[in-house]
């Protein structure tokens, strides 16, 4: 993350636009907007911007940064994100991290099943350590059971 002068300095002072921001930084365009409201850094109009357009009015700078983050090493994820809440993340910021790390659960560890139509990450111990010891796939029944009998959600 930019410090607040060098952002000031090159969005208000060098006019860049948020695009070619994201673009030097290697993030999507929403990540600078956000940095622009953290920093209480007022926002040019879009009359100010020289936005990239297609021949059809619509924006193309979605794929140019898709593009241009592939395989990209300045791509901040986990500990070195500016975003980073550790473990105080929420109980669906742990999930979702599970899924990210380990994909989606596709049968139940405890009736041992795969044709149900969704399974879940149960957490184990309560603590929602992100540990793949402290997790289980279930199915939803299986899950709902498994967080009533042990005094769990």
């Amino acid at each position: 993350m930019p410090t607040k002068e060098e952002l000031e300095e090159k969005y208000l002072n060098k006019r860049l636009s948020t695009w070619e921001l994201a673009k030097e930084y290697c993030v999507w365009q929403s990540t600078v907007r956000h940095w622009l409201i953290f920093y209480d850094i007022p926002r040019r109009s879009y009359k100010e911007n020289k936005m990239p357009v297609s021949k059809g009015g619509t924006h193309t700078w979605g794929d140019k940064i898709a593009k241009s983050m592939i395989g990209n090493t300045n791509s901040k994820i986990g500990k070195d994100h500016w975003r980073w809440t550790g473990n105080s993340c929420g109980y669906g910021g742990k999930h979702s991290w599970m899924v990210r790390h380990f994909g989606s659960p596709n049968y139940c560890e405890h009736c041992r099943k795969s044709d149900k139509k969704s399974y879940d990450w149960a957490n184990i111990s309560g603590e929602y350590k992100r540990d793949k010891n402290d997790w289980l796939r279930l199915c939803k029944s299986c899950h709902k059971k498994y967080d009533r009998v042990n005094k769990l959600k």
